[in-house]
């Protein structure tokens, strides 16, 4: 290489050149790389210099514009946690996770499941921390994510032979689980059926099938709902809580439905924060005193105050349109107040938290 300094560089000198700063360039990234992300940890614990903290920062800015201009791509420029103060206790039971899209849930939940890390904080299951059994992990905790592929050419008892096999369950043992699964998720007589030839709402209680091979004392599922109609929706969710009788069942959805017709707990995340957490009744009466209701002729709805949030209009029996309103005063003179329910809760804490939410999902 140094002799190559001593004349300009011609066209056979480049290969060398190139064989040289190339691993010396990918060194300096990784360096560099690996230096950011143990600075962070250290911003995050706490334990950084004021020096490295400024040295840090610089490096940051300067990569975030390096990758603004090479890919168009604008990083954030403060730090977003996906969850951040989450703090809860599972005993027993049916529980929902509310909260709208981009709230955490998802991210919770394969947290709860052992998929994914928490940078900060502690999972423990029987009081015994998951990072010291997370390779035992899935004989307690069976797992369900939203979207989850099924081989359509295979049959549900197939199918399960399969899974059983692979989780190392014996031959005595998997003929005898996987028929009495097919019973208990109502599938005995489509054993044969192709998956591809079921409904959605079949096919969910296939996959949940599967989560419960080994057993596990603890469920997790990931929106079970979503895509359903609704006459599978609520066979799914009284699936569920026939399993929530001696087993701990944590589901996540958007839909207000799901949670108030079978959920002894519900707890709300939003912004990746915990907002609340207790009985599924006492959600209602976040919205106490602030529900109210306006009956007008159609079209002739009063203009509202900037912060009221209408939530429903019915026909009234005279006619008239009775207009449901979240606010917290009397949004318009000819306002009544009516009795809050679970689904005023929940709109009202999202609504003043200042989330993005599709209303139409929420009361699907």
């Amino acid at each position: 290489m140094l002799p190559l300094l001593d004349r300009p560089a011609s066209q056979e000198d480049w290969p060398v050149i190139a064989y040289v700063a190339l691993p010396v360039l990918a060194t300096l990234i990784t360096f560099a790389v690996v230096r950011m992300r143990r600075t962070a940890q250290r911003e995050q614990e706490g334990t950084l210099s004021p020096l490295e903290d400024g040295w840090f920062r610089s490096i940051r800015a300067g990569w975030r514009k390096i990758s603004n201009i090479l890919a168009g791509q604008d990083l954030p420029t403060e730090r977003v946690y996906a969850l951040n103060n989450v703090h809860f206790r599972i005993e027993r039971g049916m529980i929902g996770i509310l909260g709208p899209n981009g709230a955490g849930k998802t991210t919770l939940l394969r947290q709860l499941a052992g998929i994914l890390d928490p940078t900060r904080g502690t999972i423990s299951l029987g009081g015994v921390p998951m990072e010291k059994i997370k390779h035992h992990l899935a004989n307690w905790v069976g797992y369900l994510p939203q979207y989850i592929g099924l081989p359509q050419g295979m049959s549900p008892k197939e199918y399960l032979h399969w899974y059983a096999e692979l989780y190392g369950l014996s031959a005595d043992i998997r003929d005898e689980r996987v028929d009495s699964l097919l019973i208990e998720v109502g599938l005995e007589s489509k054993v044969d059926d192709t998956i591809g030839s079921l409904s959605g709402g079949m096919k969910q209680r296939v996959a949940i099938a599967r989560t419960l091979l080994r057993l596990p004392p603890v469920i997790i599922v990931d929106e079970p709902t979503s895509g359903l109609d609704p006459r599978e929706r609520i066979r799914f969710r009284n699936l569920l809580s026939r399993l929530a009788r001696d087993r701990i069942v944590l589901f996540s959805t958007h839909v207000v439905e799901d949670v108030a017709v079978a959920c002894d707990r519900v707890m709300v995340l939003g912004g990746g924060r915990l907002h609340f957490d207790g009985p599924t009744g006492d959600l209602a009466n976040v919205a106490g005193g602030r529900v109210w209701e306006i009956v007008c002729k159609r079209g002739e709805l009063p203009t509202l105050p900037a912060d009221a949030l209408q939530t429903e209009e019915l026909p009234t029996p005279q006619g008239d349109i009775a207009y449901r309103i979240l606010s917290a005063d009397q949004p318009h003179e000819t306002a009544r107040k009516a009795d809050a329910t679970l689904e005023d809760g929940y709109l009202w804490l999202i609504a003043s938290g200042g989330w993005n939410f599709d209303l139409e999902e929420i009361q699907a």
